[in-house]
């Protein structure tokens, strides 16, 4: 694929827009500097509250701008004289990723960048990261060797320290079977609230992964480790992890999921219905109205032992309706969309015993920004 697609996809979707801002801020602190009034704005606007201080005591060239238009200008100008270090692309992917809110309205940031008068200085931005030999892995398929990531945390209620237990996949078939059940009296229970309390929203279940049933996995990013350990939607400070060795039988079924239009077929191929459980949190987050679905992971499992979402993927498709289902082709007027939510960028999920944990675990901590293993 040539760099000018490549530039195409990364500003697609609002994740990708999103890191191609926070490594542009990286390379210019000024960047930030300029939007924050209007990111206050939007933000107030969408009834979140959001404190600045008063006044303006920076440099002039990073005055805040009056409009999402003059923020534009500002990274149009600084685009290209953009010092990009190696490094940097990492930390912007894990900010965007972290930023994702597929359960709420996005934040101001996100709302300013949906603007398309970004579209000519992402662009810009995102040629450069097309060139950089840290993001091709980006667009690499399922590469070997994998590993399985789990982190430790404090129960709230019994203060005690949960440790990651080692992954087990060869009881993924009984634990998805478990989640096609629960999923369905989910559906069962909002569809009842909707019934008895008509026009009262009520938030639920956000996701499109098989929570807690399949067994996930990542590559790992040079001296980094893992990518699990940087990229979480909905993260919640974790520090300290435990990470196993893991790679794939032969012969593993692996379905490669490059763009929305592969999650699309995915859903329309295997759907299930999540309408009553989604309609609140996916319509705030993408400002749709009407019917969901996601992937109906038994049936998935059947077809395929694992899903990889490549990382340029993650970054065109998520946080945003993707058309499952043409209202004018379908003869419906309530055509179905769907969300890739709770995934990460070039993460696995393993719906059979196709993974094999192949090692002794290794225990991770992060300290001063940065992962390091504890050996």
């Amino acid at each position: 694929m040539d760099e000018d697609a490549h530039a195409d996809e990364l500003i697609e979707g609002p994740r990708g827009r999103r890191m191609l801002w926070e490594l542009a801020a990286r390379a210019d602190e000024s960047v930030h500097a300029v939007a924050w009034g209007v990111v206050r704005d939007l933000e107030r606007s969408g009834g979140v509250a959001f404190g600045f201080a008063t006044g303006w005591g920076g440099s002039p060239a990073a005055r805040p701008a009056d409009t999402a238009a003059g923020v534009a200008a500002h990274l149009a100008a600084a685009a290209d004289d953009l010092v990009l270090r190696p490094g940097t692309l990492g930390a912007a992917l894990t900010a965007s990723v972290d930023a994702a809110r597929p359960w709420q309205e996005p934040d101001g940031t996100d709302l300013m960048l949906a603007d398309p008068i970004f579209d000519e200085a992402l662009r810009t931005v995102a040629e450069r990261v097309g060139r950089m030999p840290e993001a091709a892995w980006l667009w690499h398929p399922l590469a070997a060797p994998q590993f399985v990531t789990g982190f430790f945390y404090d129960d709230p209620e019994t203060r005690e320290r949960r440790v990651p237990e080692r992954p087990e996949p060869a009881t993924t078939g009984a634990r998805l079977a478990g989640w096609r059940s629960r999923a369905e009296l989910d559906e069962a229970q909002f569809a009842r609230h909707a019934a008895n309390y008509p026009g009262q929203p009520l938030s639920g279940a956000w996701w499109a992964l098989p929570m807690y049933s399949g067994v996930w996995s990542t590559a790992e990013l040079g001296a980094a480790g893992p990518a699990a350990l940087h990229f979480l939607e909905d993260s919640m400070g974790e520090e300290h992890a435990r990470v196993w060795p893991a790679r794939a039988r032969a012969g593993a079924r692996v379905l490669e999921i490059a763009g929305p239009a592969d999650w699309a077929e995915l859903c329309r191929r295997h759907p299930f219905d999540v309408t009553a459980s989604r309609r609140q949190v996916w319509g705030l987050a993408t400002g749709r109205d009407g019917r969901w679905v996601l992937p109906d992971w038994p049936a998935v499992a059947a077809e395929w032992d694992a899903v990889h979402v490549t990382g340029a993927a993650y970054l065109r498709a998520a946080e945003r309706a993707i058309a499952v289902e043409d209202a004018e082709a379908a003869g419906v007027e309530d055509a179905a969309a769907t969300v890739l939510a709770g995934w990460a960028p070039g993460a696995t999920v393993w719906l059979t015993d196709a993974l094999e944990v192949t090692g002794a675990p290794v225990d991770w901590r992060l300290e001063d920004e940065l992962w390091s293993p504890l050996v």
